[in-house]
């Protein structure tokens, strides 16, 4: 019988390939040739029934459907928009990739350097569970400076940021519209309980952060139409992992790139620009740049020689 470990890493192995093949896919006789390359496979061609099966199994597992050109008999996937989106399908698609991946190359693991992930993961069933029956949570959370508080949370929604997971909640004993956001790897222990709760209507859990940059809300700040203009090897860095959804590159030019934004800035999103600060500059708006300008002078009083 086969380990569900297995089975994950062959309809990876069959989304992936499929996905390389493009827009012109391979037939089933092409599919097969390179399956019986793999070692999984033990060099015996799958069937037909098999092939539908996997077929079924990643479009209810990952939503990715996989059509057949009737003129070349050569299958395809149809939305491979579907693995350019932030949704859950393609974050498990992706994570397993990674997975079986290592998994495969487990005797180079000291040539793997990964970043050490932060705790709280353990959390994330008993939080599902609350979600799922519509319970409200007994959280007990580290703040800052070390202080332990327990409280109650109605869980609305999980969001991941920098690979940590964070849970987007109402604490009962604040008012309806103070939604807060709560680290995982902060949490300290968590009791569902039996009080029933109902999301609110008006909250969509697409669209709640869409104006802030992360996972923290800027409260009453506005949003800002931001451009930002980009020297050296920023512009790459940027084009390949945006800032924000709302990111757009408006002009370029031999020695730097112009970016638009539109978001509120906020604590966090500031401190993300200052990372770049020596291949930054912000054109608007003008509050912004003046604030940017103040920290950098702060920083170099801060940090200027003694000597």
């Amino acid at each position: 019988m086969q380990k569900p470990e297995e089975l994950f890493g062959r309809y990876i192995w069959f989304v992936n390939t499929l996905l390389q093949a493009g827009d012109e896919g391979l037939t089933l006789a092409e599919l097969n040739d390179k399956w019986c390359l793999m070692p999984f496979s033990g060099g015996t061609p799958f069937s037909r029934t098999t092939f539908n099966r996997y077929r079924e199994v990643v479009e209810e597992m990952f939503g990715i459907i996989i059509d057949c050109n009737r003129a070349t008999n050569c299958y395809f996937i149809a939305n491979p928009e579907m693995l350019q989106t932030a949704g859950v399908h393609t974050w498990m698609l992706r994570s397993m990739t990674v997975a079986g991946v290592l998994q495969a190359s487990a005797d180079l693991h000291d040539r793997i350097l990964l970043e050490a992930m932060p705790t709280g993961q353990e959390y994330l069933q008993p939080i599902l569970d609350a979600m799922a029956h519509g319970h409200v949570m007994k959280l007990k959370y580290l703040r800052s400076f070390a202080l332990i508080q327990t409280f109650r949370v109605m869980p609305y929604c999980l969001k991941v940021f920098r690979q940590r997971w964070y849970l987007i909640g109402r604490n009962p004993a604040y008012r309806d519209d103070d939604i807060r956001v709560y680290a995982l790897d902060r949490m300290m222990g968590i009791t569902e309980t039996d009080e029933p709760f109902d999301m609110p209507e008006d909250f969509n859990p697409q669209t709640f952060l869409r104006d802030d940059f992360g996972v923290y809300t800027g409260g009453d700040t506005p949003v800002e139409d931001i451009v930002i203009r980009a020297y050296g090897r920023l512009p790459n860095y940027l084009r390949s992992l945006p800032l924000h959804h709302s990111q757009k590159e408006i002009d370029t030019a031999p020695r730097y790139a112009d970016f638009s934004l539109r978001l509120r800035p906020t604590y966090d999103f500031m401190q993300e620009l200052l990372s770049q600060a020596d291949e930054v500059e912000i054109l608007a708006p003008e509050s912004l740049r003046k604030a940017f300008a103040k920290i950098l002078r702060k920083a170099a009083r801060r940090n200027k020689s003694t000597r």
